[in-house]
């Protein structure tokens, strides 16, 4: 899997503007994310698998063996930089759906029940 496009496409939506005052595309909005933030959960668990591939292959390498605990930790979160930014990005896009998606469900509870009331004036 690769993670930039993926994480372009949900960039898109988390961008995207919603009108707010129309139920129907306040759903098609909510799906949305919600398909999405089942991707980024997948990119979530892709990267934190690079990552430990990574680490893996270093711990591998006798040219650390020498080194105590705490260098070989900050050696291989420089090493694996890219990987960790993978993996925090994920993470974060990942959070910002899921506030989104809280957000898009209050409104349409809100404009649902605005209707439901709207029929009884």
């Amino acid at each position: 899997m690769n993670i930039q496009p993926n994480l372009d496409a949900i960039r898109d939506e988390l961008d995207a503007k919603c009108p707010h005052d129309l139920p129907e595309e306040v759903a098609l909005k909510l799906e949305r994310l919600a398909t999405l933030e089942g991707l980024s959960a997948e990119m979530i668990a892709e990267s934190n698998k690079k990552y430990n591939q990574k680490v893996g292959q270093l711990v591998l390498n006798s040219a650390y063996k020498n080194l105590t605990a705490t260098d070989k930790k900050l050696l291989f979160a420089s090493l694996a930089s890219d990987e960790i930014y993978w993996m925090q990005l994920s993470e974060a896009y990942n959070k910002e759906l899921h506030y989104q998606i809280e957000a898009a469900r209050t409104l349409l509870s809100y404009l649902k029940q605005q209707q439901l009331n709207a029929k009884f004036l």
